[in-house]
């Protein structure tokens, strides 16, 4: 019983039932490592996780001819060694050696590939923990980097031995970020829908284009029956590696809230308002911690075909879906509820409209319409005549060739802003 609370309290098995917890017990390894043991080193080729049951450890790395630098210190309750488990090429950039006498329990990487197939929580678990170690990584590396730079301005001319060994430092840090976003973008790749997705009445194609290696739009599409398909769509405050991490959880969480499970076993298709104030409650506790400058907008809905209806909820949301049909494109309401993240303790609303036979959805993210060629933005109006211009004579519409008129409105080559496109087509 000792045993499970310990395993119940590591970060990578939060949240599992108790019965969950006693199945992995099965799979975990006890270990012991005397004080100065280097559990991994970087050429280490050995796929495995460890969780701390007792002791430190320091995770470290070495740059040319400086020793080594301590980059951070895990303790009881952590975990490490997952990341060698999301591509075949990761290269680890970091030792892990034992701070003081260590005990642990470990898994190979058969039970890893395991649990995470039978238990799709602890993937959340581990984005989560991935994004507030990044979050801490960037802020130490920030305030490290101020200084260094402060010391090398003031000692340039004496030292331009040593200002070469710190560029070089820093292109090997640059390779490795560069590695990491690699990294990033493949797992972020994963959890992207599929270019043409086709259920019975509906077609849904999506478009996706970050403005940097990763994004902060999301988007999703989660079949619940033959006549009912949640979609939903959104964006995350900030571009890059956090932004894009957060995403990945996000996503995991909204399709975790999708569905509720009664204690008789079945499973309740729960509202798209009650999804989003579930989904605000744990924003607000896992990730932003009540920092306004970091929230999430998002639009969920429920299609069913056989209501011939969509039921939606939605939380700051600048642009609002469109309907379109043949006498033009509309928008779905006219304003959106709080973003997730601003309001504790918020409650969504839930709506419901019709939506017949060849009617369109077109979902996209605000970086479409805020394209800027200088003097205004691209806006909704040409986004709404380009829409019904684009209309071919099977009243079909090629996200991708909407992306690129769109994208010719300005002379930027780089885009300001992630765009993202979801199209679904109701039909016969």
């Amino acid at each position: 019983m000792h045993q499970l609370i310990n395993i119940s309290r590591n970060k990578l098995f939060s949240g599992l039932f108790k019965e969950d917890v006693k199945s992995i017990s099965r799979l975990l390894k006890h270990e012991n490592f005397p004080k100065g043991t280097y559990i991994i080193k970087k050429e280490d080729q050995e796929r495995k996780v460890y969780c701390i049951l007792k002791g430190n450890v320091e995770v470290l790395s070495n740059f040319d001819v400086y020793a080594e630098i301590r980059l951070g210190i895990l303790t009881e309750g952590d975990f490490f060694g997952e990341m060698p488990f999301f591509t075949r090429n990761y290269t680890r950039t970091a030792h892990i050696k034992a701070l003081t006498d260590l005990e642990v329990l470990s898994l190979d990487s058969t039970a890893f590939d395991i649990i995470i197939k039978v238990y799709p929580s602890i993937m959340q678990n581990i984005t989560r923990t991935a994004v507030l170690r990044l979050q801490d990584s960037n802020k130490r590396f920030i305030d490290k980097a101020a200084v260094e730079q402060e010391i090398l301005s003031q000692r340039i001319r004496q030292r331009n031995e040593k200002l070469k060994a710190a560029n070089s430092i820093l292109s090997r840090r640059n390779r490795e970020t560069k590695k990491d976003l690699l990294l990033a973008r493949n797992i972020q790749k994963k959890f992207l829908p599929e270019k043409e997705i086709n259920f019975p009445g509906i077609r849904i194609s999506t478009y996706y284009r970050p403005c940097t290696e990763l994004g902060g739009d999301i988007c999703g599409i989660k079949r619940i029956n033959n006549h009912q398909i949640v979609i939903y769509g959104g964006d995350v405050s900030g571009h890059g590696t956090s932004a894009a991490l957060i995403t990945i959880y996000l996503k995991q969480i909204i399709e975790t809230y999708t569905l509720e499970k009664r204690e008789d076993g079945s499973e309740q298709l729960r509202e798209p308002g009650e999804v989003l104030t579930l989904l605000n409650t744990r924003f607000i506790e896992d990730i932003n911690e009540g920092n306004p400058e970091l929230y999430f907008t998002v639009f969920y809905s429920i299609i069913d075909t056989k209501l011939s209806e969509i039921g939606y909820s939605s939380a700051g949301i600048h642009c609002p879906p469109l309907i379109i049909s043949g006498n033009g494109a509309e928008e779905l309401f006219k304003q959106s509820d709080f973003p997730i993240g601003h309001v504790e303790g918020h409650v969504y609303n839930s709506y419901k409209t019709g939506m017949t036979t060849r009617n369109k959805l077109l979902f996209i993210s605000d970086g479409v319409v805020e394209v800027y060629d200088g003097k205004e933005y691209f806006g909704m109006n040409r986004l709404k005549k380009l829409l019904q211009g684009a209309l071919t004579a099977e009243g079909k519409i090629n996200l991708e060739e909407i992306h690129r008129k769109v994208t010719a409105f300005t002379k930027e080559k780089k885009l300001q802003d992630d765009m993202c496109y979801l199209l679904l087509d109701l039909h016969e």
